[in-house]
């Protein structure tokens, strides 16, 4: 399947799909260490600090005016509206314990709590197109990655069946090394799939130099991979989980029905 790229996106390369090892730690806060020769597509960027320094106040600084009200950033809608010719998307909030997979789905939506269930649904407004969208938490070692890179999810999540995915928001904590196991696995993975992908660096409002991994290398490596981007949310800056969304949902709209490929459930 021959995945799209979008224009208004910011890590989309030229080039196209690079072959890259998933095994490549992404852990570690040195400099990104690079592929063979001979496997090199695309350099693997340098990131300088004055770049990193850009990421870290984009998650930081709050905006003058909420992105709720802009109409080029995702909004909520009141839950009165009749839904029955909406379009109905699902976002997975992928990640391992403890990552903000809850605060996320709760910054995101606007909810005045966190979900006590992992599906939360709300109707969002983007660009004029009016959309039911569900924000389902996952944990990343529920999802099964075949040795050719093949998505299967679990059946169920929560007690309920695992509806079609449409895209995925995959999450680590900056504050944690071990959140960043299996991420390139699927990353890799959701990448093959043209499957709308964000890598989300939760928890960048704790102070940069107390963060176990270097934000600017995981971005690095997601350069690499078509369809993938990548931010930083701040559970103090609540727009830049729309954000993230409003990337997602941008690209889906844009997409012609029935393009994405459906993966397979497994028990």
């Amino acid at each position: 399947m021959e995945s799209r790229r979008s224009k208004k996106t910011r890590f989309y390369g030229d080039a196209s799909k690079t072959s890259r090892d998933p095994n490549q730690s992404l852990s570690s806060p040195s400099s990104a260490s690079r592929p063979p020769l001979k496997d090199r597509v695309k350099s693997a960027p340098s990131i300088a600090q004055s770049a990193k320094s850009k990421h870290e106040l984009r998650a930081r600084q709050p905006s003058v005016k909420p992105l709720v009200s802009e109409e080029n950033e995702v909004r909520t809608l009141p839950s009165a509206l009749d839904t029955n010719k909406m379009r109905e998307v699902t976002l997975v909030v992928l990640g391992a314990t403890q990552v903000g997979k809850s605060t996320f789905v709760q910054c995101a939506l606007d909810l005045k709590r966190s979900s006590t269930s992992p599906s939360a649904t709300k109707k969002v407004s983007l660009e004029g197109v009016v959309s039911v969208l569900r924000l389902l938490e996952m944990h990343i070692g529920d999802v099964v990655i075949s040795a050719d890179r093949n998505v299967m999810w679990p059946q169920t999540v929560g007690g309920q069946s695992t509806p079609q995915v449409d895209g995925v928001l995959v999450l680590y904590d900056v504050m944690n090394q071990g959140s960043l196991n299996r991420v390139p696995y699927v990353l890799s993975a959701f990448s093959k799939a043209a499957l709308p992908t964000v890598l989300v660096s939760s928890k960048c409002d704790n102070p940069p130099n107390s963060w176990e991994v270097d934000a600017g290398k995981v971005e690095g490596f997601c350069t690499q991979l078509d369809g993938v981007e990548s931010f930083q949310t701040s559970a103090t800056a609540p727009e830049t989980h729309k954000r993230c969304v409003s990337v997602i949902l941008r690209n889906i709209i844009a997409e012609s029905p029935g393009k994405h490929q459906v993966h397979k459930a497994v028990s």
